[in-house]
């Protein structure tokens, strides 16, 4: 058994150790023990790696492993493949310097013999010790996250209760993690953890701080500035280090070391006095140094088009990459924000002898937080020489991300790919259901793949059709469609990654889940309803009701086997225990069987979360559902109508029945309930009528899905011949009226019956 990893580097940069975490899944039957995973290169030499479960098939079979691997060179702008094989010698290689763990009472050390961290438990300290190479990269007890209310009173991370676990360890890759609660004098406000995380053979260190608003008051709190603060063991006179995109008269880059404070910011505005009225919702985010005059590049020097604003703003002059390098005598220190333009307003300064990460600087105004709401943020931090040149400062930025252009998302610097091949085999998240990646056969319909479902945002309610290149950017809106996540959004993004190999879509996968993960999610509600469920699309993305038909999550499942992030699973569980409320018991049922969309979508979640956390719960509450509702229905009104709402006067029928549709054939396909699947055909005579099945319907109403499902359950093809029809129609056209969620199943077995073909497309 051997699967392929790809691994393309995408800058013009050669990539030394570079540290790979990623996600693969094992057919069930073949692997019971992660260390029976060796990792080779191209050549046959074992690479030094660490599995670890994430997932189990039913027969206790290990399903999905994050793999953690150190990849020694990458040059630039190749590619490398590793090959994930089952061996018997168990025995793993050690990485030179691999990462090694201490814990005491109040204390966790981490170090791999070119870094060394202390971090406490003790309130009033959280990093005790920072070294590099024997030197301090931090002044001892320096690093704090805090924040001032709305009345002016701080708050700091170091200064609340706070504990450490140690949430990911092995020889290549540490995660130490600190969980708290911001303190001031003896109050203390807005909880909190943090990610420290080490890897072999690199001294850098990835820190990610993640605050979840637990507090009392509706809806939600205020605060006025969020910063992380550290004080680096550099002089007060350190060279700033950083460089300028558009630079001297011929508009390039340059590095430049200068002697003044240097302030960069992430914005869609520089009107920073009235950012709160200049600044627009969802807008793009630039990053430029807030004072012009640190860049040292004269207007009267340059030509006239780059002087005059009327032609070149005065932003795109500023503009700089998102990281500053303080470097002194004898040692030095370089800080990046990780995403810092898609997460805009932000801020990266320094202020004599400290470094200043402005999660919510003091000029954006201020910040609201509605109750179960949070954010995420990463910063990276590495120790320089003083003898550092500018180029491999650079590099050393580069190796953590890759800037784009102005407005677009930054890139991670490595593209990961899975074996398409091995994932199909694997047959998890119903990859195998899809039309089979082939570019050279099928060149037309990948195309439009890409154009029609990969690129198109569905818009507020899940029907536009506006081509964009990017999620929109913002503190809140990064990772967003400007629905919350409606329908699933992430959903296709993933499955086209595991389908193609596409990295781009995993990372717009993985920002969807994040999204969903840290603002839709309510971590916290007074309201047992809102409680760990999610809100449906509203204005404020976390501010309106949340209802069974309104909570989409299974990006949460794609997320957690590919990163390992245990968050994105614990998220999804609690989602589904606010579903069992409103399934379980019968006042809060008699929503869930008034509409098609409050029946299915809980079921559609259900299903695919049992497959990560096998509660029967799961199930029961599927088959109440389908038993004592939907056949309820049929028996009352001869076919499935949903009652409600009430005030309508006709009942909801086509509207939401594709979510009703799909539920249930999830269930029977881990149950295999004999009940289910003849309720679900007999149905089908109705849902395949003309009434139902029109190629110029919008994508809910069009659904071919349960055409499929049928084909599935019985493997006779009438069941796909008696809507061939219409399927060759809809594909026929220029413009697609059905979504990816309503039409891949169908699709692929079109395609292996022979009814359609690369050459039905009609490009758009």
């Amino acid at each position: 058994m051997e699967q392929k990893i790809l691994l393309k580097n995408r800058i013009h940069r050669k990539l030394k150790n570079h540290p790979i975490s990623y996600g693969i899944c094992w057919p069930e039957g073949v692997l019971f023990d992660e260390k029976s995973i060796g990792l080779f290169d191209e050549k046959g030499n074992r690479i030094f790696c660490s599995a670890t479960t994430l997932n189990k098939w039913q027969d206790n079979s290990i399903q999905w492993t994050l793999v953690d691997f150190i990849v020694d060179s990458i040059d630039e702008s190749s590619s490398r493949t590793v090959y994930a094989k089952l061996i018997e010698e168990q025995s793993q290689l050690q990485p030179e310097n691999p990462v090694k763990v201490e814990t005491g009472k109040d204390f966790v050390c981490i170090t791999n013999g070119l870094v060394k961290l202390v971090l406490s438990s003790q309130q009033g300290h959280l990093v005790e010790k920072w070294e590099a190479s024997g030197k301090d990269v931090i002044v001892p007890d320096s690093f704090d996250i805090n924040f001032k209310n709305e009345k002016g009173k701080k708050f700091s991370a170091k200064e609340g209760n706070h504990r450490i676990t140690l949430e990911h360890v092995n020889p290549v890759r540490c995660v130490v993690r600190i969980d708290g609660k911001h303190g001031s004098d003896k109050d203390e406000m807005l909880d909190y953890f943090l990610r420290f995380e080490v890897f072999a053979n690199r001294d850098d260190v990835k820190i990610t701080y993640s605050f979840r608003n637990r507090e009392i008051p509706v809806p939600g709190i205020t605060i006025k500035s969020f910063y992380i603060e550290c004080r680096p063991s550099v002089e007060e006179n350190a060279k700033r280090c950083f460089c300028g995109k558009n630079l001297t008269r011929y508009y390039v880059p340059g590095f430049l070391r200068v002697d003044e404070d240097v302030c960069i910011v992430a914005s869609d505005t520089d009107d920073f006095e009235n950012y709160h009225n200049s600044h627009k919702k969802g807008s793009n985010g630039f990053v430029f140094v807030k004072d012009k005059e640190v860049l040292h590049d004269p207007d009267e020097e340059k030509p006239w088009f780059l002087r005059n604003v009327k032609y070149r703003t005065s932003l795109g002059q500023r503009l700089v990459f998102p990281y500053l390098g303080l470097i002194g005598e004898n040692s030095g220190i370089l800080v990046s924000f990780y995403q810092m333009n898609t997460l805009h307003p932000k801020e990266l300064k320094s202020k004599k002898n400290v470094i200043l990460f402005g999660l919510w600087p003091d000029w954006a105004n201020e910040l609201s937080i509605t109750q179960g709401a949070g954010r995420s943020h990463t910063i990276f931090v590495a120790p320089l020489n003083s003898d550092t040149s500018d180029m491999e400062i650079q590099s050393k930025y580069l190796s953590w991300e890759v800037p784009m252009m102005p407005g677009w998302p930054p890139q991670n610097p490595v593209e990961i790919s899975c074996d398409i091949e091995h994932v199909r085999k694997c047959r998890v998240f119903a990859i195998d259901m899809l039309p089979e990646y082939d570019i050279k056969n099928r060149p037309l319909f990948e195309k439009k793949v890409l154009d029609r479902w990969i690129k198109v945002s569905y818009g507020t309610l899940g029907w536009t059709e506006e081509v964009i290149p990017m999620l929109p950017d913002g503190f809140w809106d990064y990772g967003d469609n400007g629905a919350n996540n409606e329908e699933m959004f992430g959903h296709v993004y993933f499955q086209n990654h595991l389908r193609t190999g596409n990295y781009t879509c995993l990372e717009n996968g993985i920002a969807i889940a994040r999204h969903i993960l840290e603002v839709d999610f309510v971590d916290f509600s007074i309201d047992k309803l809102q409680n760990g469920g999610m809100v449906a699309h509203c204005l404020n993305h976390n501010d309106g009701a949340a209802y069974p038909s309104h909570m989409w999550f299974t990006e949460l499942l794609f997320a957690y086997a590919l990163t390992g992030d245990i968050e994105f699973k614990k998220a999804a569980i609690r989602i589904c225990e606010n579903l069992l409320q409103w399934i379980e018991d019968e006042k809060y049922f008699e929503l869930v069987s008034g509409d098609h969309r409050e029946s299915g979508q809980p079921m559609i979640n259900l299903t695919w979360c049992y497959h990560f956390h096998r509660d029967p719960r799961y199930l029961k509450a599927c088959e109440k559902i389908i038993k004592k509702n939907l056949m309820q229905q049929v028996k009352k009104y001869g076919k499935m109508f949903a009652p409600k709402p009430h005030s309508m006067p006709i009942k909801l029928v086509r509207y939401g029945d594709y979510a009703t549709w799909e539920g249930m054939f999830w269930y029977w396909k881990i149950t295999k309930d004999d009940e289910t699947k003849n309720f679900m055909l007999s149905q089908l005579e109705w849902r395949l009528s003309t009434e139902f099945m029109t190629p110029f319907a919008y994508h809910r109403v069009s659904d071919m899905n349960p055409a499929a499902y049928a084909y599935y359950m019985t493997g006779d093809r009438m069941w796909i011949d008696r809507v061939a029809k219409f399927i060759k129609a809809s594909f026929r056209c220029a413009k697609w009226p059905i979504g990816w969620i309503h039409s891949m199943y169908t699709l692929k077995i079109a395609f292996d019956l022979g009814i359609i073909n690369d050459d039905d497309i009609i490009p758009q």
